[in-house]
């Protein structure tokens, strides 16, 4: 994460809250954030993400993909997996997917 007060309001907007801080002569250089039994920790670096290399695919899990305040369409699938979901990008890059379960 190359900015992460930018990456904890975005993931704020997916419902988590920031439980824990450690900041660094006023720098903020972790956290971990929570969402019912999700965490999720962040961690500052000046290394780009790069769409081909990305090594982890995060999902969330929603009861109602509707009530996602967010500006991405959503995809109906039909495979035994969830039912619906979108597709996310966060502020560094990162794909979130986020989808329903039937």
């Amino acid at each position: 994460m190359t900015d992460l007060e930018r990456s904890i309001d975005f993931y704020e907007t997916l419902g988590f809250t920031v439980d824990e801080r450690y900041e660094q002569e006023g720098w903020l250089l972790w956290c971990r954030l929570r969402r019912d039994a999700a965490e999720l920790m962040l961690t500052l670096t000046s290394d780009p993400v790069h769409d081909h290399g990305q090594g982890v695919l995060l999902y969330l899990y929603v009861d109602d993909l509707d009530a996602v305040d967010a500006d991405a369409p959503v995809v109906e699938i039909d495979a035994p997996r969830p039912a619906r979901e979108m597709r996310l990008t966060d502020p560094d890059g990162y794909v979130v997917m986020v989808a329903e379960l039937a």
